[in-house]
């Protein structure tokens, strides 16, 4: 769901990552559709519908992949040493068991990484 064409430009597809299909009104039967790894406890093991926090997840998995070139397990939580802890601290908020631990929204997680990013600039 994330692209990067030839001049490296980085293109997000699909914001929506995980969605829960039911084959009818009648039908208990559900399908799950999303990325390893990616996906939510709430939405993987309870069913539940996607939301904001959903795709703030997602985003934390996005960003502990680019920074360790591996996709987060279920509970990893340590700080790799390839990984700044500032980095580190927003991908444990975002990738938290329970969606209310999590950043609100995407936008929340984008003031965090600014506010790293300026920190950075001024050492």
């Amino acid at each position: 769901n994330v692209l990067v064409d030839g001049r490296q430009n980085v293109f997000v597809t699909d914001f929506g990552f995980a969605q829960m299909l039911t084959k009818g009104e009648a039908s208990d039967a559900r399908w799950l559709g999303g990325t390893a790894g990616y996906l939510p406890p709430e939405v993987l093991l309870d069913g539940r519908q996607p939301g904001p926090t959903t795709d703030v997840f997602a985003l934390g998995a996005l960003l502990w992949n680019l920074a360790t070139g591996s996709v987060p397990t279920a509970g990893e939580c340590a700080e790799p040493d390839e990984m700044d802890p500032s980095i580190a601290g927003i991908c444990k908020r975002c990738l938290a068991a329970k969606p209310e631990d999590r950043y609100a929204s995407a936008a929340d997680v984008a003031a965090a990484l600014r506010a790293v990013e300026a920190n950075m600039r001024r050492e």
